[in-house]
């Protein structure tokens, strides 16, 4: 590769004006505390987050320093949905921006009388929800990690909606609870994902001459090279006149 074909596919990168996050960043996160809802603590710039919010079929417990709530009445990830009883929470694309998802981490525990299985389903742009991550809690408390790799890439004005159903409570007063890692100012829940900048109008004009001067530059050697093959066979010169320098009067 010539030095003059090298610096244009170096200045082609350098001009595209994207500036990544490192891979399995934190987007997103959340810090539990006694409150109705939970504001997102660690979102990336080129992300609008959602607040964490428990839907209108649940009672929000207020005794404590943690998020809970209690009337988990549903049998499944359906009823419960259906009952609203659910917490929510999620983030929208802002228009400079693009984005990939990795996994999530979320705390939970319970209370004796608590919910026991849960599941999370995630929602891009409110078609058809994934599955994302199920398990079961227990009073001790625990960590769940679930895969997004099924979440596709997310352009700008995109909206991701995650909700997590809970199931499987004896009674209307057992708590589902954000739980913490080891002290109270840990994040509870964490999205881990890779967060890109669009590059700039100037950057993608630059990179439209770029990409026009090397598709110029090997039209033209290839009509060059066509040409000279054409007079060899042609039988006009010969390939050792060619190379000596030989110009025909």
């Amino acid at each position: 590769m010539s030095h003059r074909l090298f610096f244009c596919f170096v200045a082609l990168f350098a001009l595209s004006g994207i500036s990544n996050s490192a891979s399995g960043a934190v987007v997103l996160s959340y810090v539990t505390a006694s409150d109705l809802t939970l504001n997102d603590t660690a979102s990336q710039a080129g992300l609008t987050a959602d607040d964490l919010t428990p839907a209108i079929g649940l009672n929000v417990v207020t005794s404590g320093a943690v998020f809970a709530s209690q009337a988990w009445d549903g049998i499944d990830f359906a009823s419960s949905v259906a009952a609203n009883d659910f917490w929510s929470w999620g983030f929208e694309v802002n228009p400079d921006s693009l984005a990939m998802l990795d996994d999530f981490t979320i705390f939970l525990t319970r209370d004796n009388l608590g919910p026991t299985d849960f599941e999370v389903q995630v929602m891009v742009n409110a078609a058809a929800p994934l599955s994302v991550l199920t398990g079961t809690v227990t009073p001790a408390g625990g960590e769940f990690t679930g895969s997004l790799a099924t979440v596709p890439m997310l352009n700008p004005g995109d909206s991701v909606d995650f909700r997590l159903a809970a199931w499987g409570a004896t009674g209307t007063t057992g708590n589902l609870q954000l739980d913490f890692p080891t002290t109270f100012d840990q994040p509870s829940l964490i999205v881990n994902g890779t967060v890109t900048a669009v590059p700039e109008p100037s950057s993608l004009i630059a990179l439209t001459a770029i990409g026009g001067f090397l598709a110029n530059r090997r039209r033209r050697t290839t009509t060059t090279s066509v040409s000279i093959n054409n007079v060899l066979a042609s039988g006009s010169i010969s390939r050792n006149a060619l190379a000596s320098g030989y110009r025909k009067p």
